[in-house]
């Protein structure tokens, strides 16, 4: 079996295939092989999406759609990627940037030559085409903001402490990173500002939130759930759940967290946590089963 890590750039640039040794590894009885960039795609800068608003900040969080991947008898494969952007423009507060989600189609022609490639020829090893924008709201039906959180609704028995736009505008406020497509057609996304695992119905309705234990929650020195301000213990600010996939045979969700909670070494001062292969602090790996 081969693994082909996806290239996929709003940037312009050319496809280098310099001389590269495969690296084969072992998991589960299977032998993969890396082949390096093997793919690039673009979206124009100025493309914009249904709404009307920029595809900017595209696949912050990113999956393929389930039963749309397939393999053509000429080598390449096709789909269509489910995808978020970042958490989007945060200027304009009153009318904010929705949380969406989008679906782009793609043809994955994949290049393990040694050769360089031409910038059109690269071009042509992904292409990628806009299909449809799904705007998200809350369960009340309210529409879901993506800047940076000012206020926290409080823990009630059917919620959790929520992220707010601010006080006096009670909107959810999200910050998707990853997302895993349940059997049943709903997603769950992974957030930076809880950090939270947020479950969406496919018409794209919150239905449901996952949080994990208090050690994750920024918590402040009065020990209060607080997203807005400096905490003292649980996720370093905008280092939340980056990873999130799902084991559809036993539907089981894995999230992984982009570095170590604060208590337990946070992040140097270039905001990056040390690996556990360097001998110090790691990220945390959770497992979820409906």
């Amino acid at each position: 079996m081969y693994s082909y890590p996806l290239l996929s750039s709003l940037v312009l640039c050319q496809l280098l295939s310099s001389a590269r040794a495969d690296t084969p590894v072992k998991l589960g009885g299977y032998s993969y092989v890396s082949k390096g960039p093997v793919a690039f795609g673009v979206l124009a800068s100025n493309a914009v999406d249904s709404s009307g608003d920029t595809i900017g900040g595209i696949g912050s969080a990113m999956t393929i759609k389930r039963g749309t991947w397939s393999a053509l008898k000429n080598g390449s494969f096709t789909g269509t990627f489910v995808m978020h952007p970042d958490s989007g423009p945060h200027g304009d507060l009153d009318k904010g940037y929705q949380t969406r989600q989008q679906e782009i189609e793609f043809v994955l022609t994949p290049y393990t030559g040694s050769s360089s490639l031409s910038l059109s020829d690269a071009k042509k090893t992904l292409s990628l085409a806009y299909r449809k924008t799904l705007l998200q709201v809350d369960v009340d039906g309210s529409k879901l903001s993506g800047v940076d959180p000012s206020g926290t609704q409080s823990s009630t028995t059917s919620s959790p402490a929520l992220p707010l736009v601010s006080s006096s505008d009670p909107r959810l406020t999200i910050d998707a990173e990853s997302i895993a497509q349940d059997v049943d057609g709903t997603f769950w996304m992974g957030d930076e500002y809880g950090p939270y695992i947020y479950h969406f119905n496919s018409a794209g309705q919150r239905i449901g939130v996952i949080q994990p234990p208090r050690a994750f929650l920024p918590i402040t020195s009065q020990g209060y759930v607080d997203f807005s301000s400096s905490s003292v213990t649980g996720r370093v600010g905008g280092q939340g759940f980056e990873g999130l996939t799902m084991d559809h045979s036993t539907r089981t969700l894995y999230a992984m967290l982009q570095s170590a909670l604060i208590q337990d070494g946070g992040v140097d001062s270039d905001g990056k946590s040390p690996t556990l292969l360097r001998g110090t602090r790691g990220s945390w790996l959770m497992q979820w089963r409906e």
